[in-house]
């Protein structure tokens, strides 16, 4: 599975499990993904490492990071990307 995506005027929400979010943030750490303005790759680096040590919600402004729940149910918020199941 990959990570969902959604799109709100300049703003990008991300929404999956903590290990899909890391790999996102990596991609634009390493500039496999263009950066948004105001945002740097040590930014993205922090996330994917707070990602991977488990904290579930990142906002940069720009760019959103929320992960699902631990039993797999999909984050649901404003601004939350569909869930498989909607």
């Amino acid at each position: 599975m990959t990570a969902r995506t959604k799109h709100v005027g300049d703003l990008t929400v991300y929404a999956g499990s903590l290990a899909e979010l890391a790999a996102v943030a990596d991609e634009y750490a390493t500039g496999r993904r263009p950066m948004p303005r105001g945002l740097n790759a040590g930014h993205l680096e922090h996330v994917a490492e707070q990602l991977r040590a488990g904290l579930r919600v990142h906002d940069l402004g720009p760019l959103r990071f929320y992960a699902d729940a631990a039993d797999g149910a999909p984050f649901r918020a404003p601004y939350a990307p569909p869930a498989a199941d909607a």
